[in-house]
């Protein structure tokens, strides 16, 4: 019986990758970036992101949940879901100009991309976390309250 051979792409995101990249931004307050394995930590004094390659070097920025305090770490995307109305209330507010042509198959220059358009998006909506404010939790706790993923997501 032949043995079947598994799609494993390459990986990308390191350590210095990040580094390079985060270089090219002014940040509210000094970090330290650290290799957790599969994922480059990025510890601010008041909030800790992490950036993951998954599939295909697709990026993934995720909070802690001790930042949180949440039983499972929140994405960008359930930041974003409050964060973005909110800026864009602003009048003088512009979004980010991302990256839009990264491709589909994992590359170096798709994780550089994608590095860079999360600092982008922590640049235009997340300055506030990098700061401690983490509001938008307690609204997202609100909006789930009294449904299933409530009791999954939050502590009580």
């Amino acid at each position: 019986m032949e043995e079947e051979e598994y799609y494993d792409p390459p990986t990308f995101l390191t350590t210095e990758l990040v580094a390079e990249i985060m270089a090219e931004f002014e940040w509210p307050a000094s970090y330290i970036l650290e290799d957790s394995g599969l994922m480059v930590e990025v510890k601010f004094p008041r909030c800790t992101l992490f950036i993951q390659e998954g599939f295909d070097s697709d990026l993934e920025l995720r909070f802690s949940t001790a930042d949180t305090h949440t039983r499972y770490s929140l994405s960008i995307t359930h930041a974003l879901t409050y964060l973005v109305p909110e800026a864009e209330m602003n009048p003088d507010f512009k979004p980010p100009k991302l990256d839009t042509n990264i491709g589909i198959f994992p590359t170096l220059q798709k994780v550089e991309s994608g590095t860079r358009n999360l600092c982008l998006l922590m640049q235009a909506y997340l300055l506030p976390c990098i700061k401690g404010d983490f509001g938008w939790v307690d609204k997202l706790k609100e909006d789930v309250k009294g449904t299933p993923t409530y009791d999954t997501m939050f502590f009580e």
